[in-house]
Order: C-alpha cells, then structure tokens, then sequence
C-alpha cells in the first residue's frame, strides 16, 4: 500500500508542477487553458482507468474469498439442506438452507 500513495504522490506533484509551470510560463491565456484542459482530460482518463482496475481487483478478490468460504464449508450452490450438517442447519455455514442466497 506504501507504494500505491508514493506513486499517487508522485503523480500529483507532477501534475502540479506541470500546472504550475503552463500557469507562469509566457503563452496566451486562451492557449493556456486549452492546455490545462487537455492535461486535465488526460489525467481524469487515467485515474478512471486505475479506479476500475482497483473495483475489478476488489471484486475479483471479494469472489475468491467467497468461493474458498464456499469450499471450506463444504456448501455447493444450488444444493439443498441434506447436504449440511445438523450444526450447518442452524449457523451461517449452510448457505443453500437459506432463500435468495447462491
């Protein structure tokens, strides 16, 4: 996690020193903003692109942590309550005992 801020740290005072060098340097102040609104599209395109990449890893894990749980009970979706201890018939383990979840 370390890495991810220092990199999301980096990347920010990049983004302000570019901002702050357009905004001093000699140009017109049409051009300017134009540049300013390029940069601006392109870095709302990248942190879209990393924050879907961060919802996929999410909820890939989120599956594998569901599936593993599946396993370590002993629970197939879409079976009925024979399958389930006596115990499992009673606490969360038995999931397929329960309506609506799969």
């Amino acid at each position: 996690m370390k890495k991810r801020t220092a990199l999301l740290t980096a990347i920010g005072g990049a983004a302000t020193g570019y901002l702050l060098g357009v905004l001093f340097a000699p140009g017109k102040g049409s051009s300017t903003r134009n540049k300013i609104t390029q940069k601006g599209h392109e870095y709302t395109d990248i942190v879209a692109d990393k924050f879907g990449e961060m919802v996929e890893t999410v909820s890939n894990t989120f599956q594998k942590g569901e599936e593993e749980t599946r396993q370590m009970s002993g629970v197939v979706p879409g079976s009925d309550s024979s399958s389930c201890t006596p115990a499992q018939r009673t606490g969360p383990l038995c999931l397929a005992v329960w309506p609506g979840i799969t």
